[in-house]
């Protein structure tokens, strides 16, 4: 053990330093398409790919694109192709419907704070439009018309 432990390297968790997944994700496809071509990510899939908790960093990343890649033929990647084994991703499945911000945020605009309404919309259950507006810090008073 002592031979080999010369030099220890850290390195963070994918879920720390989330900036850096889009262009990880670029070179993982640079490496699996062949040399000359090209595929699209879509923005929905980019923002699930940011959103992902990924217990299993770098590699988990590289498998879920190599799986995607496959199912969409090429081209273009519209959405994840996730380990059903991995409750991790399941659980980023069923909280991709409402799980920015920023889409919440149009919604209850659209809306005017009607919770029932931006649920319907969102194809989600009012609970989690609250939750996400509590996590979001985000307060109903704000979009309800005078």
């Amino acid at each position: 053990y002592y031979r080999i432990n010369v030099l220890h390297i850290f390195a963070p968790p994918l879920r720390k330093h989330r900036g850096d997944i889009p262009q990880i994700a670029g070179e993982i496809l640079g490496e699996l398409l062949p040399e000359n071509s090209r595929v699209r990510v879509t923005e929905s899939v980019m923002a699930e790919l940011l959103d992902a908790p990924w217990p299993g960093n770098v590699r988990e990343l590289k498998n879920v694109l190599r799986r995607s890649l496959v199912m969409s033929g090429g081209g273009v990647i519209e959405r994840l192709e996730g380990d059903p084994n991995l409750p991790e991703r399941n659980l980023v499945a069923a909280r991709s419907e409402c799980a920015t911000v920023g889409r919440l945020i149009g919604a209850l605009k659209r809306n005017e704070g009607r919770l029932e309404a931006v649920a319907d919309e969102l194809d989600v259950s009012v609970r989690t439009v609250q939750r996400r507006m509590k996590e979001g810090g985000l307060r109903l008073r704000d979009f309800r018309s005078i």
